[in-house]
């Protein structure tokens, strides 16, 4: 369970993420937000303290994180990181596409670099578990952003986008409905 902190004050800062911790709690930053993981272990005292003092958690949260990692394409640094999962595969908000159908844009340019002549070698690519664009077929070295698979399928007839085969298999439409890609 899970509470998201709306509330904001002026108070000075006090450690209050170790109170929150030594209660089986903790506390995440989620789009720039503090997120309370666990709540129903803190009391209600403890809550409505957290929620008056937002920005005083944010500063601590921050104070605590030491972890700064280079995009993997332009090598702009991160801002501090509590944890952070596959650090070499980070990107930046200004390389990371949005939008999951600007991964046209990487698909035409892996297509231009297998045109010029290494199609033995594909330009991998992670590409998200599923978008709605049907047009923009996965390509030859087009690997799922979770599972790191190579395996994609959509609907034949009809259809709705390409999803990850391992991620989310098409295994309820007989092969006959489907469009299945291995890249």
């Amino acid at each position: 369970m899970s509470a998201a902190i709306a509330c904001q004050t002026d108070r000075p800062a006090a450690p209050i993420l170790p109170r929150i911790r030594a209660h089986g709690a903790d506390v995440v930053m989620r789009e720039g937000r503090p997120v309370l993981q666990n709540v129903s272990k803190i009391g209600s005292i403890l809550l409505e303290e957290v929620k008056a003092r937002r920005d005083d958690l944010i500063a601590e949260l921050t104070t605590d994180a030491g972890i700064i990692v280079p995009c993997s394409r332009c090598g702009t640094p991160s801002h501090p990181f509590l944890a952070i999962i596959n650090p070499d595969l980070w990107q930046c908000d200004t390389c990371l596409p949005a939008d999951p159908n600007d991964q046209a844009a990487e698909a035409i340019e892996r297509q231009a670099i297998i045109a010029e002549g290494k199609p033995s070698e594909p330009v991998l690519i992670a590409m998200p578990v599923s978008w709605a664009d049907a047009s923009l077929v996965p390509t030859a070295g087009a690997r799922c952003r979770n599972c790191k698979g190579n395996g994609w399928w959509c609907e034949r007839d009809q259809p709705r986008g390409w999803r990850c085969s391992t991620c989310h298999p098409g295994d309820h439409l007989p092969a006959d409905r489907r469009r299945d890609v291995v890249t």
